[in-house]
Parts: structure tokens; sequence; C-alpha cells
């Protein structure tokens, strides 16, 4: 599970690490600061380099390391991420609903300029996706 979370987190761009710890810090969704700080360590990424009772230190540092609370830590932030993932997502495919339904009532009202305006919008938004 550890190499899954290092994995996924190595695949974030700089601005989607910004949204994570926006997202984690959000008192909605996350309510442990620890899970921020761990985030931010390994986003860091010197944290695979660090000794989990380093990593442990770090994060709470008033207790006493014991593996299986940090594992747990790890498997928590794990969950989010993936709960941050299924989010992002999501508003990307309301944004191309939305450009849809846009580009459709543009359409039907024979506002020809404008239904193209949002026919590029809609292909810059699929070629940002990866889908154009």
């Amino acid at each position: 599970m550890v190499d899954q979370l290092n994995h996924l987190l190595d695949q974030f761009t700089e601005p989607e690490q910004k949204r994570l710890l926006d997202f984690l810090a959000s008192p909605y969704f996350n309510k442990r600061l620890e899970l921020v700080q761990l985030a931010k360590l390994m986003l860091a990424r010197h944290s695979g380099k660090l000794k989990k009772e380093d990593l442990w230190a770090s994060i709470i540092p008033d207790e006493v390391f014991e593996d299986v609370k940090l594992r747990l830590l790890k498997s928590d932030l794990l969950k989010l991420v993936e709960i941050f993932l299924t989010t992002e997502q999501a508003g990307e495919l309301k944004d191309t609903r939305k450009l849809l339904q846009l580009k459709e009532k543009l359409r039907s009202k024979n506002l020809h300029k404008r239904y193209a305006a949002a026919d590029r919008r809609l292909g810059k938004l699929n070629t940002k996706k990866g889908l154009g």
C-alpha cells in the first residue's frame, strides 16, 4: 500500500499537488492535520529516503513511533487521494457536460458564432484532458 501511495503521488504535477493539498486542508473532506503533513512530506519527493521513524517524528513528534499507526495514516491518506482524484474527474465531466448543453442551446437559437466559440472551448478542454 505504501508503494501504491508513493507511486500515485509521484504522478502528480505541481498544480495537482497544490490542489490535493488544498483538498486535504478542507475540513469537509479531512479533519486530520497529520494527513496534510504526511502528504506534504511525501510530495516533497524525499520521503522515500526518510526512515519510517523520522517520517513519524515529522508528523507526530510528541508520540512514540508505531509502525501500525503510520501504515494506517498512509492508508487513510491513500483513500483521500483517491477521493480527490474522483472529485477532480467529476468536475471535469461537469465542465464538459455544461459546454455540451450550452452548444445545444446555442444551436437551437441559431447563434452560430457563439456556438463556434463554445465548440472551440470544448475542443480545448478535450485537448487538455488528452481526448482531442
